[in-house]
């Protein structure tokens, strides 16, 4: 089981047993949680379904700020769907020192070079990524070539198109803007670092920079214009009046599967993927 403690360096792990295991994951990953869970029977694991965090949620920062007050209640490990739990997860003293003794370094070593960014603080490691869910840009292969478009290799060109999408084929998107990992498709694409921890209790965000604002120019142009949408891929509204209307969109690989194949149920072959558009230069 898994402990907190209120000393200078945060979290304190207590003595481990062989007791069972108590997993967080969210519905996505629970598949993955219970196959591992078949592959190795001598591991005791209590898997609990939760949010995951998913879209904005601070339901696990809530659920630990209350376990620290009972003390007790705490998850052994908790798959979540945010990038930046670190930033209050280390003050809570929830959080473990991996590089520490914890985890072997040459297990550490196996994620590629960076990867563990968002996780560490002062050279120490709090959590470890899941994947690095790659941002590709999906299009309408279908449509692409019936309209006589060509798929966008720099964002002037994708802003070009898209005004012009909105123009021609008014209600079909070149993008969505409603989910709360928005900066990290559109804003990181253009060299604008939406959520670098900087420090402890720090993260630094230069909104005023080239980069950022010439991609929040590129939104707000297309957002106006009326093809890029401003509703989260998850809501059922989304899925009922937009699914069907999506010429292009960037966003992470794995909205292949869970996206367009399980949820708006996408004909195969229709939909393919290219490398995100870059800036000139």
């Amino acid at each position: 089981g898994g402990g907190t403690a209120n000393v200078q360096n945060g979290f304190t792990p207590v003595p481990q047993t062989n007791g069972t295991l108590t997993v967080w994951v969210d519905s996505t990953r629970l598949a993955a949680a219970q196959l591992y869970q078949k592959q190795h029977p001598d591991v005791k694991m209590d898997i609990v379904t939760y949010d995951g965090d998913a879209n904005g949620s601070n339901y696990l920062q809530t659920k630990v700020s209350l376990f620290n007050r009972t003390g007790n209640g705490w998850p052994d490990v908790v798959f979540s769907s945010q990038n930046n739990e670190v930033t209050w997860a280390r003050q809570a003293n929830f959080t473990a020192p991996l590089n520490k003794g914890l985890i072997p370094q040459a297990t550490l070593d196996g994620w590629a070079p960076g990867a563990n960014d968002p996780c560490t603080v002062d050279g120490t490691v709090y959590c470890l990524r899941n994947d690095l869910s790659q941002t590709v840009l999906w299009y309408n292969s279908t449509l692409l070539t019936q309209w006589g478009y060509k798929v966008p290799t720099t964002w002037p060109d994708y802003q070009a198109l898209g005004q012009k999408v909105a123009t021609e084929h008014p209600g079909y998107l070149v993008g969505t803007a409603g989910d709360t990992f928005t900066p990290e498709i559109y804003l990181w694409a253009s060299k604008c670092g939406a959520n670098q921890i900087t420090g402890a209790k720090a993260v630094t965000v230069n909104t005023t920079s080239q980069n950022c604002a010439r991609m929040a120019t590129l939104l707000d142009t297309l957002v106006k214009a009326g093809s890029m949408s401003t509703s989260s891929v998850f809501s059922s509204d989304f899925d009922k009046n937009s699914a069907d209307k999506i010429l292009m969109m960037p966003g992470p690989s794995w909205y292949g599967g869970a996206l367009f194949q399980d949820t708006f149920k996408t004909p195969a072959g229709q939909i393919a993927v290219a490398p995100m558009p870059q800036w000139p230069g």
